[in-house]
C-alpha cells in the first residue's frame, strides 16, 4: 500500500506490473539491475570508471563480478564490485 500520511495513493498499473515482475519464488522483490552473462556493462566508478565490457559472471560473493573489459587494443578479464556497472 501507498500512502501519502493516511491517505491511500493510487498506483499506475504499470508501476504494479514492474513490481510484480521483479519478484521472485519466495515473494522478495528483486533490486538488482538483471546484469546477467553476455550483457553489455560501463564501469561506472573505480579505477575502470567509463570503461566498456561484457558481463561474464558473478563470483562466489555476490558482490564482486567477472566482465570482459573490451578497449581498443586489448581485452582483459577483471573482478570488479557489483554495485559499480550499469547496463547498456
Amino acid at each position: 500500500m501507498v500512502s501519502f500520511g493516511a491517505t491511500p495513493l493510487p498506483v499506475n498499473d504499470e508501476i504494479i506490473g514492474l513490481i510484480q515482475s521483479r519478484h521472485d519464488e519466495f515473494g522478495y522483490v528483486r533490486l538488482e539491475d538483471n546484469i546477467g552473462p553476455g550483457d553489455e556493462i560501463m564501469v561506472t566508478g573505480g579505477i575502470f570508471k567509463g570503461v566498456h565490457g561484457i558481463f561474464e559472471r558473478n563470483l562466489s560473493n555476490r558482490d564482486r563480478v567477472l566482465i570482459l573489459l573490451q578497449a581498443v587494443q586489448f581485452q582483459a578479464r577483471v573482478i570488479v564490485d557489483r554495485e559499480t556497472l550499469r547496463k547498456i
